[in-house]
């Protein structure tokens, strides 16, 4: 998403690239706008995992797949290698292992063809940055 914002007099932003990956609407919208509209943000672009077959999948995707699975809490997706993943889930107490759920829908969403190694932890440690990520993808 790259916007430009011309209410700072100042010092306009002009062609300013944010980082983010939005998705526009592929309908006119009801006030008939043509551009600046944005339907849904998708997220990072740093966080889309790109495959060596030039498959691009975008965190939303994976996230919302991954979050359904019943018995997960936190989890982390790690793009170790171009072409491979893993997958880190902290369960949720009393629950039974997620993981074949989890591979199954990295599965649908990654492909066959991409190796998935799934583990679980008890609590997900947060990265430098003492935020956690959901996905880290090869810079």
């Amino acid at each position: 998403m790259v916007v430009t914002g011309l209410h700072s007099f100042a010092m306009p932003f002009i062609r300013f690239d944010t980082g983010d990956i939005a998705r526009i609407p592929q309908a006119p919208t009801a006030c008939q706008v043509s551009f600046g509209v944005v339907e849904s943000f998708q997220g990072r672009a740093c966080e889309s995992i790109r495959l060596s077959s030039g498959r691009v999948t975008n965190p939303t995707s994976i996230f919302q797949t991954l979050r359904e699975v019943e018995g997960v809490g936190r989890f982390e997706v790690v793009q170790t290698v171009r072409d491979s993943i893993r997958v880190t889930v902290e369960p949720l107490p009393h629950s039974e292992d997620p993981s074949p759920e989890v591979l199954r829908r990295c599965r649908l969403v990654f492909g066959d063809d991409v190796p998935v190694a799934i583990g679980s932890v008890p609590e997900l440690e947060p990265a430098g940055s003492k935020k956690h990520r959901f996905i880290r993808a090869l810079e």
